[in-house]
């Protein structure tokens, strides 16, 4: 069976029953659980405190994810060159380079739905990745490669953990947006299939936002997360839950570094 910690049940509840402020500047309503026991309730966060509550635990989880503030001043859009991307490649691929930032930008501006990309290793897709996350940052983000992941998610289990396993992955399964970068590098335990699947199908179920970077084809990513994955992308028309972007430059790194040096 799975835990579900109060603080996620009151937020939920709030989410749903408590859609404008109603608390007089209390910062929470008391529901009755009963109409023939009315003094019986439960104090949950008001609409106006919700906002607070969501970026407090966003400020927790981006101190544990990737999002150093040296990352989030050099991968954003403005930094990322399509050009210096394909140096030698024919126009065309340039063309397809350009037109995924232009996507990457609006999805950050609108994240509707899930956003894929895939590509060949340095082909600039962690940087589109967490360029997404910059633009999205004061408004909760997650962002963290999935074998990070995972430790951090392991070392919620520590006694002396900030935040106990639990919090931390209800915390991460309900951050406004979530990074998952390089997925298919971890380990293929029996943990890390489950735990990224209850993930991957808690924000499907509701239609939360996500963006996921793979050196993998979409169709090639086994198991139950490549099923949810497919199932989102084969859709036709409005439908559509997921979109996939297939980056063909060639490594990105390499051109970067002999620039910086020189």
């Amino acid at each position: 069976m799975r835990r579900v910690t109060r603080e996620a049940v009151k937020m939920e509840f709030s989410r749903r029953h408590v859609p404008t402020c109603c608390c007089g500047g209390r910062g929470f309503v008391v529901f009755a659980l009963s109409e023939t026991h009315p003094l019986f309730g439960v104090a949950i966060p008001c609409a106006c405190k919700r906002e607070e509550i969501a970026n407090r635990i966003a400020e927790q989880m981006q101190s544990m994810s990737g999002l150093a503030p040296e990352t989030l001043e050099e991968w954003t859009f403005d930094t990322f060159d399509p050009d210096r991307c394909v140096p030698f490649a024919k126009s065309d691929t340039r063309a397809m380079m350009a037109a995924c930032v232009r996507l990457c930008r609006q999805y950050a501006e609108y994240p509707q739905g899930w956003l894929v990309l895939e590509g060949a290793f340095g082909s600039g897709k962690t940087h589109l990745a967490y360029a997404i996350a910059a633009a999205r940052v004061d408004r909760g983000v997650f962002a963290s490669t999935v074998p990070d992941l995972l430790d951090t998610l392991r070392a919620g289990y520590a006694s002396d953990a900030e935040m106990d396993f639990t919090r931390r992955f209800e915390a991460i399964k309900n951050v406004p947006m979530l990074v998952l970068d390089d997925l298919g590098s971890e380990n293929g335990t029996t943990y890390a299939e489950e735990k990224l699947y209850q993930l991957v199908n808690h924000r499907y179920e509701r239609r939360m936002p996500l963006v996921v970077t793979t050196n993998r084809r979409v169709d090639e990513i086994k198991g139950r997360l490549g099923s949810r994955l497919r199932q989102g992308s084969k859709v036709k028309g409005k439908g559509r839950f997921v979109k996939v972007l297939t980056l063909m430059a060639g490594d990105y790194r390499p051109f970067k570094e002999e620039e910086d040096v020189a």
